[in-house]
């Protein structure tokens, strides 16, 4: 008996592997703008358009979405405009940081040394720094000074992809893969997988594969 298409795209969703890496491709024009990452776009221009610490809105900002959601790709974007640095847990947070300049520190959660932490968000208050962090989950620290910096700090956050964004990520995901596949290949895949960014690129990348 003859394999139709969509039970042939079935099969395929039945055996997606994750996880997966993809392309470092963070070019502003390719990034697809949704009403779930709108809101923390326009956070993010606002933070990045600031110019003096001592007039400005927010010094400080969390970047907050599932892993998968475009966190990294958003932070290059405004990084490469603004000349802004990202951070690792090999600096020294004594010796960074310089007046009214951007610095990025992705993953905070999975930072174990919550000293240096600490340390780095002091240092970059006293040097009059722009500090902005990236998080996938709400960060759980033993350090109550720590807990009580991040607490005060403005969270934009982007939120899970509804059906309709699904598609629309699908969509830009194959075709710059040059990947073609018709709408209803499209709509038959967003509703046979999970609502998460994840589980988007996964689907992606099977495709890739063949």
């Amino acid at each position: 008996m003859a394999i139709s298409r969509f039970q042939k795209l079935s099969n395929n969703l039945s055996q997606l592997p994750l996880p997966f890496q993809i392309s470092d491709d963070y070019r502003e024009e390719v990034f697809l703008l949704l009403p779930e990452n709108s809101s923390a776009f326009g956070y993010l221009e606002k933070f990045f358009s600031q110019k003096n610490f001592a007039s400005a809105q927010f010094s400080s900002l969390i970047l907050k979405g599932e892993k998968a959601c475009g966190k990294t790709h958003l932070l290059n974007i405004f990084a490469h405009k603004s000349n802004a640095q990202f951070l690792d847990i090999t600096k020294n947070p004594s010796e960074i940081f310089c007046e009214n300049k951007f610095y990025i520190l992705e993953d905070i959660e999975k930072i174990t040394d919550e000293e240096w932490l600490l340390r780095m968000i002091n240092f970059a208050a006293e040097a009059k720094s722009f500090l902005i962090f990236s998080v996938g989950e709400n960060p759980k620290f033993r350090l109550k000074d720590l807990n009580s910096r991040l607490k005060n700090i403005f969270i934009a956050e982007i939120k899970n992809p509804d059906f309709e964004s699904i598609k629309q990520l699908l969509a830009n995901f194959l075709s710059r893969r040059q990947i073609n596949l018709v709408a209803k290949d499209i709509n038959f895949i967003a509703k046979n997988i999970d609502r998460t960014y994840e589980a988007i690129l996964s689907a992606v990348k099977k495709y890739e594969m063949q």
